[in-house]
């Protein structure tokens, strides 16, 4: 799957709120799609931030293929495409 196939299902898949967890923290999280981003919300903070499809694209390809550094520079979102990635593959 291509990660702009993989952007159009969580788009898809999150137009009701749904929640979630990281792997590596197993922090909590909701995510749902809003206009065209999807809107992360941390449990711990309560402060939304938008996913947009760019961060998400940029993402997806190094995660499982790349030090978590890497990752991390190309996301701050990281460890919510991962957890989302994880909800929406069969």
């Amino acid at each position: 799957m291509t990660p702009a196939q993989d952007w159009a299902l969580a788009v898809a898949r999150y137009r009701v709120p749904t929640r979630l967890t990281t792997r590596a923290r197993r922090a909590g999280f909701t995510v749902m799609t809003i206009g065209g981003v999807l809107r992360v919300t941390p449990d711990s903070t309560g402060r939304p931030r938008n996913l947009t499809r760019s961060d998400f694209e940029r993402s997806v390809p190094l995660l499982g293929h790349a030090g978590r550094g890497e990752v991390n520079d190309a996301s701050r979102n990281s460890s919510y495409v991962e957890a989302i990635l994880l909800d929406i593959r069969p």
